[in-house]
């Protein structure tokens, strides 16, 4: 299954190409998931593009069990992937941004929906919460 969600022709063809590369290996296999969501771009105080955005969760077959991955994935302005952030279940990946803000969702008392934002400023965090976990985000 390949769902692209938020992707548009703003992404510059050497992403393009990259994804689709990924996505024509990843159809061979019928049962696997590959699900990209561009979130949007993160802005500096006056503006200006700091990162854009996107996650990524794909499934790998791997005998008779499916193992899933979720990523975060942050590029410069210029579409240069910067760093990347593993989290351990798709649930856990920031579904929008606001406000220069990743905005996580999550389940409060009595199964409410609630949402956890963390701000990303110039630089990069080293470590990245979900309100759930605490992750690394590895730089490329």
């Amino acid at each position: 299954m390949l769902l692209f969600l938020g992707i548009n022709a703003a992404l510059p063809p050497h992403i393009q190409k990259h994804h689709l590369l990924f996505d024509a290996y990843r159809q061979k296999q019928p049962s696997a998931k590959n699900i990209k969501k561009y979130l949007g771009s993160v802005k500096g105080p006056t503006g200006e593009v700091l990162y854009h955005v996107m996650t990524h969760f794909y499934t790998v077959q791997a005998a008779v069990v499916l193992h899933g991955h979720s990523r975060i994935l942050f590029f410069d302005k210029s579409w240069k992937q910067l760093a990347y952030c593993e989290v351990d279940v798709p649930e856990e990946l920031p579904d929008k941004i606001k406000k220069s803000s990743l905005c996580f969702k999550y389940a409060g008392a009595n199964n409410q929906q609630l949402e956890y934002q963390v701000l990303i400023g110039a630089a990069l965090p080293k470590l990245l919460s979900t309100g759930s976990n605490c992750y690394t985000i590895h730089t490329k």
